[in-house]
């Protein structure tokens, strides 16, 4: 049985704290995959030490040398993607077809990451004044905390981190203790590609202790956060005027809208129509960003159908 370690400072270290929870298996509960130790605020706060340390050095660090790190680590989870897939299965409970996926739109995100750290470009803009020469420069953040769910552990933590670094960001991790185990695989893979010390940390915890303590640090620039709207929201209140930039995609009310034209759809149109929404929802095993919650039926009449009655 493994026990998580945290990855802080480019080091794999074993938790302080006291308290832990069992990583199992959904679908074979008597199967325990490890044990995940529940990181302490003083924990969350050395790893944003380390990002903060680690980030002068990586910003200065040209983008195309930071490409080839992304780029090299993709190859790493390519070399490694069935048997991560069966992990990521036995962990997070979805099938291998979407375990398998998902790993592959992680690749594909960190090989488009690494094409862009050649576009990393600003523009020039004509001034008013003679011999005036009017420029912009992108400039990374600082360190970056990023939160994340369970329902997708390698590809919302790629589809964020990833550009992150990319930028010239240190990045702070901090995965759903549910489902932990690809953040740990994806800095693996990082770090063998090259990634310096302390640049990515991945810290396992709950959101009160180790979230709080990501969302207070005077050192962290921005936070990205996806998860439920209550939580969300109340992020979003502890940070205003502390962090420069939130971003809280919540996943919540996700609307379908069903457009039909009377007399051009009959009634067994209608019920593949409403087959096709239900079966987007219900497939695969974990909860996703895109269920529905609210359906909105619009319906037209042909003209002359109802000369009493205005289009609807």
């Amino acid at each position: 049985m493994t026990t998580y370690q945290n990855f802080i400072g480019g080091e794999w270290m074993k938790s302080s704290a006291s308290k832990s929870a069992p990583n199992v298996n959904p679908a074979n509960t008597d199967d325990v995959i490890g044990d995940i130790p529940l990181a302490s605020r003083e924990e969350a706060r050395r790893a944003v030490e380390a990002a903060a340390d680690a980030f002068p050095k990586w910003r200065s660090t040209p983008a195309p040398t930071r490409g080839r790190i992304v780029a090299q680590a993709a190859r790493l989870l390519e070399q490694n993607k069935e048997e991560l897939a069966q992990s990521l299965t036995r962990e997070e409970g979805k099938t291998i077809a979407e375990s398998r996926g998902e790993l592959q739109r992680s690749i594909n995100v960190a090989d488009f990451c690494a094409g862009e750290s050649r576009r990393l470009t600003g523009e020039t803009i004509p001034s008013e004044l003679p011999l005036n020469f009017a420029y912009t420069i992108k400039q990374p953040l600082g360190v970056v905390a990023c939160v994340t769910p369970w329902n997708f552990p390698v590809a919302i933590p790629a589809w964020k981190l990833v550009p992150a670094l990319l930028c010239g960001n240190a990045v702070l991790l901090k995965p759903a203790s549910q489902a932990p185990a690809m953040s740990l695989e994806l800095a693996k893979a990082l770090s063998e590609a090259g990634l310096p010390k302390g640049v990515l940390n991945v810290v396992i915890g709950e959101g009160r202790a180790v979230g709080a303590s990501l969302a207070t640090h005077a050192a962290v620039s921005a936070l990205s956060f996806t998860g439920s709207y209550a939580v969300g929201h109340q992020i979003y209140q502890q940070l205003t005027g502390l962090i420069n930039i939130v971003i809280v995609p919540l996943l919540s009310i996700v609307p379908a809208l069903l457009y039909l034209k009377m007399r051009q759809l009959g009634g067994e149109d209608l019920a593949d129509a409403l087959a096709g929404i239900e079966e987007a929802d219900d497939r695969g095993t974990e909860w996703q960003q895109r269920m529905r919650t609210r359906l909105s039926l619009h319906t037209s009449r042909s003209k002359g159908t109802d000369s009493k009655r205005p289009e609807t």
